[in-house]
Order: structure tokens, then sequence, then C-alpha cells
């Protein structure tokens, strides 16, 4: 038999209960609302067979190392709307069975390289509304099963080349409502499932097409099969693309099918075939 308990909304918890009835065999537990800054070490070791956790709207701005240990059944963690403005290496690497990590709506400008490692069963990653200027390389390699990533309204500037490395599974990628003026050679290497990325709202004025092509070591080169790319469009204050030859290789890609871009206006004297 697994149980839920609720502790929502009430504003009168500052940490963890340890004493909870039957912590073994609790399925869901709901901690949302309250007013916990810190996650512990071990916190919630006692919470074994726990598939879904709402830390969700609390004050939490620190967790410790092995905060999460003990969870290795949880499918689903929400830790938005809190105040975390780090994320420290390893956190989440007890976590081998989650598949949804909710960390919207928080102040986080900084991750440890590490920070995301052994969530290898991860499907979906949010972390817009947060305060990242950067995507550091290999950040988020551990994530092979990912499919859902979505890095909006935060304030990255540049995509680096291999800043998405090791998301070979990722279907969809949302990067609308940051400040990007520029993506580097080879920013979104081998990703060969990528059919929708979102880039409206930011600050190009070009964009090559080497930004989505990668080279092996064996010389092959490797891109989506097929893009469907939304720029978005000029007149509601989108990217200020300037029109010049360095965008036709866009008409060539549409023309041999690997790509569809969209956003009515985007170029407004590159025309879609």
């Amino acid at each position: 038999m697994g149980y839920i308990i609720y502790w929502r909304d009430c504003l009168e918890l500052t940490s963890i209960p340890d004493d909870i009835p039957h912590a073994s065999s609790l399925k869901e537990l709901w901690i949302r609302g309250n007013s916990i800054a810190t996650l512990r070490t071990n916190d919630f070791s006692q919470y074994r067979n726990c598939i879904l956790l709402h830390l969700e709207n609390n004050e939490i701005v620190t967790m410790e190392t092995n905060a999460f240990a003990g969870l290795t059944r949880l499918q689903k963690l929400f830790l938005n709307w809190n105040a975390i403005g780090y994320i420290p290496a390893n956190i989440f690497s007890p976590l081998q069975s989650l598949h949804e990590l909710y960390l919207q709506e928080n102040e986080i400008s900084d991750i440890h390289m590490t920070g995301f490692s052994g969530l290898t069963s991860l499907s979906k990653l949010i972390l817009s509304f947060n305060e990242l200027s950067d995507i550091k390389p290999g950040i988020f390699s551990d994530l092979q099963s990912l499919r859902d990533l979505e890095i909006t309204h935060n304030k990255v500037t540049r995509l680096r080349t291999n800043a998405f490395q090791g998301l070979v599974q990722v279907f969809e990628m949302d990067l609308e409502s940051n400040e990007i003026n520029y993506v580097e050679a080879g920013a979104f290497p081998d990703l060969p499932r990528l059919q929708r990325l979102e880039m409206d709202k930011n600050a190009l004025t070009t964009l090559s097409w080497n930004a989505f092509i990668a080279v092996d070591n064996t010389d092959n080169v490797k891109r989506p099969s097929r893009l469907a790319m939304n720029l978005g469009p000029s007149r509601h204050g989108s990217n200020p693309f300037v029109c010049n030859v360095s965008l036709c290789w866009m008409k060539y890609a549409e023309r041999v099918g690997w790509l569809t871009w969209y956003g009515v206006g985007v170029f407004p004297g590159l025309k879609q075939t």
C-alpha cells in the first residue's frame, strides 16, 4: 500500500519532517508553500519508495550534499518557485529513476559541471525564468535520455561549441526570450533526434549553418535529420536579423528537406521555398 502526505501552503514547516508515519511506504510527498530554506543531507533517506516529490513555492536556497540520498525510485521532482541560485556538484546523482525535473522560477545563475550527473533516465528538464548567462559545454552530457529541454527567459548571450553535447535523444529545445546574440560553430552537435528548436525573442543578427553541424573524429558530418526552427517574426521585436548572403543556406537546407524555418517576417528579403 502506498501513502500520500500533504503539507501544502501552510507556511509552517522550516525543515523536512523526520517523524512521518510509514515514511518508507510513501509514494507521494507534497511539501509546497512552506518556509523551508535548506535541504539537508539525508533529508529524504527514509522515503525510499517515493515516486513524486513536490517542494515548490518554499524558500529553498541551499541543497546540501546528498540531500536527495535514498530517493532511487523518484520519478518527478518539483523545485520550482524557490530561491535556488546554484546547482552544486552531483546533487541529483542519487535520482537514477528521475524522469522530470522542474527548476523554473528560481534564481539559478550557475550550475556545477556535474550538477546533472547521474540523471541518465531524465526525459524533461525545465530551467526557464532563471538567471543563467552561460551554458557550459558538456554540462548536459549525462542526460542521454532527455527529450524536452526548456531554458527560456534567462540571460544567455552566447551559445558555445558543444553547449548541448550528449543530448542524443532530445526532441524539443526551447531557448526563447534570452539575450543570445551569437551561436558558435557546433553549438548543436550530433543531435540526430532534434525536431523543434525555439529561438524567438533573442538578439541574433545572423546564424551560420555550421552551428548545426558536428564533425566527429572520422570526419563524418552529423546534423538533425529534420528540424523545425522558430526564429520569430521581426515585427514583434524578435531577432534583429540582417538579411544578406550569410542566411542563404537556410533556403538550401529547406529545399533539401532537413530544415523548416518559420516566423512570418523574419527575413523580409528571404522567401521560403
